[in-house]
């Protein structure tokens, strides 16, 4: 009989570059499920625990922190060891006191960094899709695969970046994508880059920035 449904696992070496691992110590590494990002954006939490943050030293403790729900993921408990985890997700890891949010470094691959405690509750979400849901009201979709619904009090627009509270996704502070404010490049030549806005053409509508 013909294999049913997709593969758990992928061949290291041809893991998606975003993931900073050892691509030719191991012949296989775990795959993402489908979750809030994509395959060639994200990182399974177990890789992400055992290779990128190394708080544990086999894919066997990983599993067992992550079932015990030690692994808190944009303020929520997180069971499933598989669960893709992307750029500014929030990690927190309340049994070693330790806190992360995901970026990139100068070539394009996701890096953990450490932030401190008040940090925790903080995430960035930039504005991919912006849809009219009624009267005087519109729902956004992020980077991140979320969505959340706004009145028109809230002048939000397509590149437009929002910070907000999590868990429970309340807008902190609207971040417009705007000559003068303060961006990170998470794409291209000047990944991992953080500057200010001098200048906006058409083009940079299109380039990937929060």
């Amino acid at each position: 009989m013909a294999k049913k449904g997709g593969s758990r696992h992928i061949k290291a070496i041809a893991a998606p570059r975003l993931w900073p691992i050892q691509r030719k110590s191991k012949v296989f590494v775990a795959k993402s499920m489908p979750g809030p990002h994509s395959l060639e954006t994200s990182i399974p939490l177990l890789v992400l625990l055992r290779d990128l943050l190394k708080e544990v030293k086999t894919i066997r403790e990983a599993k067992k922190v992550i079932k015990a729900k030690k692994v808190l993921v944009d303020g929520k408990a997180v069971v499933d060891e598989k669960r893709p985890v992307g750029l500014m997700d929030v990690i927190s890891l309340p049994s070693y006191g330790k806190c992360y949010r995901m970026t990139v470094d100068r070539k394009g691959r996701l890096k953990p960094i450490e932030i401190p405690k008040e940090e925790e509750n903080l995430k960035v979400v930039k504005v991919v899709k912006k849809v009219t849901v009624g009267k005087d009201r519109f729902g956004l979709t992020f980077h991140d695969g979320s969505y959340l619904e706004l009145g028109s009090e809230f002048p939000v627009r397509v590149g437009d970046s929002i910070l907000i509270s999590i868990p429970d996704r309340k807008v902190v502070e609207l971040l417009p994508f705007s000559v003068g404010s303060i961006c990170f490049v998470f794409s291209g030549s000047s990944s991992g880059v953080i500057g200010k806005i001098i200048k906006i053409e058409p083009s940079s509508l299109k380039r990937r920035s929060i």
